[in-house]
């Protein structure tokens, strides 16, 4: 029973998304919103460091025009889906952040596929804003790359996130490699804790 929107950090080939679009017909989310956040350019040049082999910059592409194509042949709720094209460095300004909270956009689910930490600061960062109780935040790839050493992949980022977000994060599912889901909830005061 949270009431929000689907907002979405990497999709290429519109995979999660698109299932997302059909669970939430068949939940009968008739006011649920879905927002598409990619550089639709594919990767960044990544950072040599990273040890990610396979991601050069323009890897897992998929262009706006592919994108809307694959959502309108899934035939639903494509009137209900705004794409946000560009790197999330670039994108997720706080003009934007201004309009959609305008616009009454929380977050119902998220999911963070983003691959790289330089790529999830930005997106946590820009999430904060939008959580509410019971928002479910789906990670994906938390220890992709420098050989998923935890101080540098996104799961430094978010361990990083966690500790100045207003919000904590209790873990629901855990997908091993694939990543993890979280619930949010407000932090408790050290004055209400013991109540």
């Amino acid at each position: 029973n949270v009431q929000g929107d689907y907002f979405e950090f990497g999709c290429h080939r519109a995979r999660t998304f698109r299932i997302a679009l059909v669970e939430a017909r068949r939940q009968n989310l008739e006011d649920m919103r879905f927002l598409a956040f990619d550089s639709f350019q594919g990767m960044p040049a990544p950072n040599p460091e990273a040890s990610i082999t396979g991601l050069g910059g323009g890897a897992l592409c998929t262009t706006t025009e592919e994108f809307s194509r694959l959502i309108q042949a899934q035939g639903v709720y494509a009137d209900k889906v705004e794409t946000i094209k560009g790197y999330f460095q670039d994108s997720l300004t706080p003009a934007l952040s201004e309009r959609l909270r305008d616009e009454g956009r929380r977050i119902a689910v998220v999911t963070v596929d983003c691959d790289t930490f330089e790529s999830y600061v930005p997106v946590l960062s820009f999430l904060e804003p939008f959580l509410q109780t019971g928002s479910v935040v789906y990670l994906r790839n938390l220890f992709v790359g420098h050989r998923g050493d935890p101080n540098h992949t996104p799961a430094a980022a978010f361990r990083d996130f966690r500790e100045s977000s207003s919000f904590q994060f209790n873990e629901m599912v855990n997908a091993g490699f694939l990543g993890s889901a979280f619930v949010a909830a407000p932090k408790r005061s050290r004055k209400n804790a013991a109540i």
